[in-house]
């Protein structure tokens, strides 16, 4: 990781960065994807806020809007970003989420909110965590790719799950055709989230739990 300095696309701000040089193969992950181990230090990096205006991106210097910043200058964003109750760490990829989903890349948006739900796990914010979660739902369910990968799909069983609405996590999983996913682990994690699902348990649980079981 190095410090580093970057303009703001939008409002020409300069602001100090940490930027993420390498990372760590993670071999032991959340269901949901989160990396666990000395790889989930780096996360919060990959993300940088714009001290000034809000905008939250990998890189502040590029706009991915291309000029439409009506999304920056709401009200709902700016009253986030002005939130002082929430922690940058979680705050800037929910920013980045509601960007994304302005333009309607909703698969990259659903992990903009997905990683926002961890950090504000971290800070034990389960408000914010729920919300996050549940915008990750809207937009995985409104990206057509979703329904034709196990291991997106899964993700979204997995954010039904985490939030307590076993019934949806059940239902999703019962919408699904088993016998059409083709991957060994994909096949465990299914069977796994279903029984997650009906005892109601909504812990974070890892892959490593999946490649021990058998099918």
């Amino acid at each position: 990781m190095e410090i580093g300095f970057q303009t703001c696309a939008i409002c020409k701000t300069k602001n100090e960065i940490k930027t993420v040089i390498s990372t760590l193969e993670c071999e032991d992950f959340d269901l949901d994807s989160r990396p666990r181990g000395i790889a989930r230090l780096a996360e919060k990096n990959f993300v940088s806020l714009c001290e000034n205006c809000g905008y939250a991106n990998y890189s502040l210097d590029f706009d991915i809007t291309e000029g439409d910043h009506k999304i920056i200058e709401s009200a709902e964003y700016q009253e986030i970003f002005h939130n002082k109750d929430l922690v940058d760490d979680a705050k800037k990829f929910y920013l980045q989420g509601m960007i994304l989903e302005d333009m309607e890349n909703y698969l990259k948006a659903s992990y903009a909110y997905l990683r926002s739900a961890w950090f504000f796990n971290d800070n034990q914010n389960r408000e914010w965590m729920i919300k996050s979660r549940k915008k990750a739902i809207d937009c995985l369910l409104n990206n057509e790719s979703t329904f034709k990968s196990a291991q997106t799909y899964l993700i979204l069983v997995d954010c039904y799950r985490r939030i307590g609405d076993f019934e949806s996590s059940l239902k999703a999983l019962n919408q699904f055709d088993f016998n059409a996913i083709t991957d060994e682990y994909s096949k465990k994690l299914y069977l796994f989230e279903k029984e997650l699902s009906e005892k109601e348990d909504s812990c974070a649980h890892c892959s490593r739990e999946v490649n021990e079981r058998s099918l």
